[in-house]
């Protein structure tokens, strides 16, 4: 009898994720050309995660001043000191700062709609996951009430939780990360979708190394439909020794691809 193992999904990924390194390297070609994509870099944002207004202003300027031109700020805890922070951010960083605000499935509808009014108008250009995942009827009223796009992120982890999504009108884009998609080849199913019906997305990241991060970079390097990327949780991480080559080099906000077979990815065994 046929066993089905359901979720796990982070294990299916790092499974999925071999295997198109070594299709890559059978082909002899980079992942990201193996997948059709002509180009070999992208560029991330970087999260600010949530603490005092004055303290994530600060981290923002920082981060701003080293080269970044996009922010991830997190959210969702307490409305009214989210309010606050995204205030003294805007207030700190250049107007060319692109920033992302991601509540965490952390607020209600009429907290969302009413955050966002505040800020029309700004260079605050989306909020990700404003309600739990389950809450879909609400996504739709959200959208029709902001002029901020509206992402999704824990709402959708397969290439049927897109469809819906979009059939139901609740999402202007998608938030693809491989490790909730199982890999590669689940993100290609919801990244096509998505595409079909006009929708970017962007690939983000939970706590993976720089061996996660760098199959993510392949993906959004192959995928033109791949608009934003949020994949900075590698920095977090010492490399370890036995990791000769992550695969990708970086430069400020920049993330190149290693033109070699595969990921690119050289391990010392």
């Amino acid at each position: 009898m046929e066993e089905t193992i359901v979720g796990h999904t982070a294990l299916k990924a790092g499974i999925d994720i071999a295997l198109y390194d070594i299709l890559g390297k059978d082909a002899g070609l980079p992942v990201y050309q193996l997948l059709g994509g002509a180009s070999n870099s992208i560029k991330t944002d970087i999260t600010i995660s949530i603490g005092e207004p004055e303290q994530m202003a600060t981290e923002a300027q920082q981060y701003v001043s080293s080269g970044f031109s996009q922010l991830k700020v997190k959210a969702g805890i307490d409305p009214h000191a989210d309010e606050q922070a995204i205030q003294a951010i805007l207030n700190t960083v250049t107007p060319t700062t692109e920033i992302k605000v991601d509540a965490n499935q952390g607020w209600t509808a009429k907290q969302t709609i009413a955050i966002m009014e505040k800020f029309k108008g700004t260079n605050l250009d989306a909020v990700e996951q404003p309600l739990p995942y389950w809450q879909h009827e609400q996504n739709k009223l959200i959208r029709q009430s902001i002029t901020q796009n509206l992402m999704l992120d824990e709402s959708v982890h397969s290439p049927s939780d897109a469809m819906t999504a979009i059939k139901n009108g609740e999402a202007d884009l998608i938030n693809i990360k491989l490790m909730k998609s199982k890999g590669i080849f689940g993100a290609e199913g919801i990244n096509k979708i998505a595409e079909s019906a006009g929708l970017n997305c962007m690939i983000g990241c939970m706590a993976e190394t720089s061996i996660g991060i760098c199959a993510a970079v392949h993906f959004a390097a192959a995928h033109s439909n791949v608009a934003y990327c949020d994949l900075d949780s590698f920095m977090m991480f010492k490399q370890p020794k036995w990791l000769l080559d992550k695969g990708f080099t970086q430069e400020q906000d920049r993330l190149q691809l290693s033109d070699k077979p595969g990921l690119g990815i050289n391990v010392n065994f």
